[in-house]
């Protein structure tokens, strides 16, 4: 995570974000692939980004990860 996103922009940009919930984190990561190209973040480069995003997101950020899946049931 940090060696392929700091390529672009902060770790801190990433990782406090809004962004909680895996749809988000997917939709942003991909975005990112397709900005930066295969030879900066592959596929399987990808997979382990969202991964650690998400556990984090659940983890260090349950909260906000919490509020969200509250509004989204609503």
């Amino acid at each position: 995570f940090a060696e392929k996103c700091a390529k672009c922009h902060t770790i801190a940009r990433a990782i406090n974000c809004e962004f909680a919930l895996d749809d988000e984190w997917e939709r942003y990561i991909k975005r990112m692939m397709n900005k930066a190209g295969p030879s900066i973040i592959s596929a399987a480069d990808g997979k382990q980004i969202f991964e650690f995003l998400t556990y984090d997101a659940k983890t260090r950020r349950k909260a906000l990860y919490d509020k969200k899946m509250k509004e989204g049931a609503k």
